[in-house]
Formats: structure tokens, C-alpha cells, sequence
């Protein structure tokens, strides 16, 4: 019982930490990347001596936002040793690996799907299916008892990488082999946005044209 209270308590946690990083650091950066195909912003983008998925994913930073990061992370460690959990350095390191992964997953399968808007321009209703992983992510991957479905929302809909690897992964409930799965899953998605980007870039025509 205690387990699932510590386990429902780190995942909520991490599931606003995650979400923080992520509309903190790299959200304002892709909505601009969406604007500028429609108004021209994308061509001084392709212009620049700049890695265009650095470009995609950085720039404009939401301190405040940043800040509550930070926060969360001392509540939750406090609250983790007012419950009397054990938690080590080793899974410490391991959590902070994989809430780095989960934000890289999150940011790399909404611009998978933002590489359509080289082809509609408007993909708003898009984020709708990013929305629903994001919330399917901070659900326990035990709902998933089918193993097929499990892997749909590991390997494609990537939600459990998200959220639940991180908190699993504290609390030492990943074998080593779920674990590299999650961190395959980050490099195979990196692998994709990268693709996506190349193959929407295909059916740009600049707004300068």
C-alpha cells in the first residue's frame, strides 16, 4: 500500500516536472518554428550557420515556468523521505536521466507531428493527439495488460517513456532491460523528428517565393 501511495505521489510529480521542462524550455520555440512556415519566419531559420533542430528547439526560455521545476523537485524529495522511502544517489542520477528522456520524447513526437505543417500549414487539431499521449503518459503503465497495447504506447504513442519510466525507474521498479527500451525509444524518436523535418522541408515552398 505504501508503495502505491509513494509511486502515485512521484509520478504526479514528475509528470509537472516533465510538462514544466518541456512548455518552459522547448514549447514557445516550436510554436514559433509553426508560425514561421506560414509567415516567412522559417526561411531566416534555414538561413542561419545553425543545426535547424537546435534552432527548432531552443531559443525563448519561460523562467518562471523553469523556475517551478526546481520546486517540485525539493517537494517531492522531501516528501519521498517523509515516507520513508529508500532512494539512493545511483537512482537519483537514473531519475534525472530519465526525466531528460522523457522531455526529449515529448519534444521530439510533437515535432514529428508539427513536420506536417510543411504539407497543411494549420495542424493545430494535430495537438489534440499530442494532448492525449501527454495525458495517457501520467496514467501507471499498469492499465496497459494487454502487452500489444503496452508497446503501442511505449514504441509508437510513445506515452510510458514520458512519465512512468522516470518514476519506475526511482522507485527501482525497471528491469534494465524496460529501461533501455525507454532510452531506445528517445534515440529512435530523435531519429524520426530529424527524418519528418527533411521530408516536410520537401514540400515547403518559402514564404519569400
Amino acid at each position: 500500500m505504501l508503495y502505491v501511495v509513494i509511486f502515485y505521489f512521484i509520478k504526479e510529480n514528475t509528470s509537472q516536472i516533465v510538462g514544466y521542462i518541456f512548455w518552459s524550455v522547448i514549447y514557445p520555440n516550436q510554436e514559433k518554428f509553426l508560425s514561421g512556415i506560414a509567415d516567412g519566419g522559417f526561411d531566416r531559420m534555414i538561413l542561419k550557420p545553425l543545426n535547424l533542430m537546435f534552432q527548432i528547439n531552443t531559443g525563448s526560455v519561460d523562467m518562471s515556468c523553469l523556475f517551478s521545476v526546481s520546486a517540485l523537485a525539493v517537494v517531492l524529495f522531501i516528501q519521498i523521505k517523509h515516507l520513508g522511502a529508500q532512494i539512493g544517489i545511483i537512482q537519483i542520477l537514473l531519475y534525472i536521466v530519465f526525466i531528460i528522456n522523457g522531455v526529449m520524447v515529448m519534444a521530439e513526437f510533437r515535432m514529428s507531428v508539427h513536420s506536417l505543417a510543411f504539407m497543411f500549414i494549420r495542424v493545430g487539431g494535430l495537438g489534440n493527439i499530442c494532448g492525449m499521449v501527454e495525458d495517457i503518459s501520467s496514467k501507471p503503465k499498469e492499465i496497459f495488460s494487454n502487452k500489444y497495447i503496452k508497446n503501442i504506447f511505449i514504441f509508437i504513442l510513445p506515452a510510458i517513456p514520458m512519465i512512468n519510466a522516470p518514476a519506475a525507474v526511482l522507485l527501482q521498479k525497471s528491469a534494465v532491460f524496460e529501461m533501455l527500451c525507454y532510452l531506445g525509444v528517445g534515440i529512435v524518436f530523435s531519429g524520426l523528428a530529424v527524418i519528418t523535418l527533411r521530408l516536410g522541408m520537401k514540400k515547403y515552398n518559402s514564404a519569400s517565393s
